[in-house]
């Protein structure tokens, strides 16, 4: 966990160093996820939502980079698991206002119900997803599905990961 903030922290101290200050843009955003297991695990759904910061780092043209950080609840069923997410997304602006994402997500688990907690790993890595339409005036939605590309599963037998729908707005300053 301890390498996966401060590579974060250095990605995100790089980032600011090449970007143009009149460029960079910081924002916040808030939202919902739909969230499940996948694989072994036979499961339904579980309504959570998420909260966090996001940079968007201008790097050439139309491609931007922007990672963030996010505080998310998601699980399955009953079953509730708390992780703050560092998602790097790299995004193209197919046309103006509106841009194709996708990148890693990196998850550290914070905490959750008992049985969750000691039945899951400590670590999550997802690949993401999405799309986002930014109005003019700093407001913007976005959409992203992200699967999990590890097995979470703490023992041995099952195998099964993460998948989580998101929908959310935020405001880039």
């Amino acid at each position: 966990m301890k390498k996966m903030l401060f590579c974060a922290c250095a990605f995100l101290a790089f980032g600011f160093a090449s970007a143009q200050s009149e460029q960079l843009k910081f924002g916040v955003k808030a939202g919902l996820n739909v969230s499940n297991w996948t694989g072994d695990a036979d499961t339904d759904s579980k309504i959570g939502g998420y909260i966090g910061g996001l940079v968007d780092l201008p790097i050439a043209g139309n491609f931007h980079l922007q990672p963030e950080l996010l505080f998310q609840s998601e699980g399955a069923e009953d079953l509730e698991l708390i992780y703050a997410r560092i998602p790097v997304m790299a995004k193209y602006y197919i046309i103006q206002n509106l841009a194709l994402e996708a990148g890693p997500v990196f998850g550290a688990k914070l905490g959750g119900d008992s049985f969750a907690d000691d039945n899951t790993k400590s670590i999550d890595v997802q690949l993401a997803g999405g799309a986002a339409y930014e109005f003019s005036f700093g407001l913007f939605v976005d959409a992203r599905f992200n699967a999990g590309l590890v097995n979470i599963n703490e023992n041995d037998g099952e195998d099964f990961g993460t998948a989580v729908f998101q929908v959310g707005a935020g405001y880039r300053f």
